[in-house]
């Protein structure tokens, strides 16, 4: 559980230095050792705005016990929407590099949830043997399975690092975990903690900061936060989306179980360091099992200015 923070304790001497200096003494006194250099900086340039040092205390305060920095409103149980499928091209188009039949097998099944069936496999093959590519049979799926109302989206890999994903609609999306089913579960760069680690086809955990990204500004404007997270039916954790080192918080939440659910908010141009935070906070499995969870997705997608 959290731990009451004593904003008190911050030494009367920090108050008096500039405020570059407050904020390295503040990380040092504190062993805030995930702070980055870009966050200290919005931290100092937060200060210089006019938000009062022990705002920027309590922050780092929170971020070196791993911890929420003001409890959260509680939701009693999950909430649920339908699933929505993102898969990535790809992984599609180089399954079974030699065999268009396992290929269209495997295609059909993620994106329209059933077995191909022969007309359409037989109609696939023909136009695979004809020079069309794997790409563009997998947006004629696509169009097969939004015809039979599902909602699936086929993104590829692109930007600076392989976790941006474009869906095929060319709608921004910043994936910061995915679950690729039996190949894994795709994290972004240093995003976990040191709380969480891979297990089987989850993660195990334990109570604290379990991942923290992206890292970095987003554009300012209207974002959408996207998470598909399975845990044990009594099982806590909080999400958050704060800005500049915690200081301002976007958005929060706590959840009961398994959650899926979407939610918006706004990010300003003052805002130079985003993160979605997630913290494990109870644990329902007996003593004696692991703490597993197994995320399905946290993205966040790119809505309007």
């Amino acid at each position: 559980m959290t731990k009451p923070r004593d904003i008190a304790a911050m030494p009367a001497a920090l108050l008096k230095l500039p405020a570059e200096s407050f904020v390295r003494a503040a990380i040092k006194a504190l062993g805030a050792t995930t702070v980055t250099p870009r966050d200290a900086n919005a931290l100092t340039q937060a200060i210089l705005r006019g938000v009062n040092k022990s705002r920027i205390w309590a922050a780092l305060q929170a971020r070196s016990e791993g911890t929420p920095s003001s409890p959260p409103p509680v939701v009693p149980t999950a909430i649920v929407r339908p699933d929505d499928e993102i898969v990535v091209e790809e992984i599609l188009t180089s399954h079974a590099p030699s065999d268009d039949v396992v290929f269209l097998e495997y295609a059909a099944f993620r994106l329209m949830g059933r077995d191909v069936q022969l007309h359409e496999r037989l109609r696939f093959q023909d136009r695979l043997n004809n020079g069309v590519s794997r790409s563009e049979i997998i947006q004629e799926i696509v169009d097969i399975a939004r015809a039979e109302g599902r909602n699936p989206t086929v993104a590829r890999m692109t930007g600076d690092t392989p976790f941006s994903l474009i869906s095929a609609e060319c709608s921004d999306r910043l994936v910061l975990m995915l679950s690729l089913g039996d190949r894994g579960l795709m994290v972004t760069g240093d995003a976990l903690s040191f709380n969480a680690f891979y297990k089987d086809d989850g993660l195990e955990v334990s109570e604290g900061l379990v991942l923290a990204g992206p890292k970095k500004p987003l554009r300012p404007g209207l974002w959408r936060l996207n998470v598909d997270w399975r845990q044990h039916r009594d099982s806590v954790i909080c999400v958050e989306a704060t800005a500049n080192a915690g200081l301002e918080k976007l958005f929060s939440m706590t959840l009961a179980g398994r959650a899926t659910f979407s939610s918006e908010f706004r990010t300003l141009p003052e805002h130079l360091v985003c993160e979605v935070l997630i913290f494990a906070i109870r644990k329902g499995e007996p003593d004696d099992e692991p703490w597993i969870v197994r995320p399905q997705e946290v993205s966040l997608t790119w809505v309007a200015e």
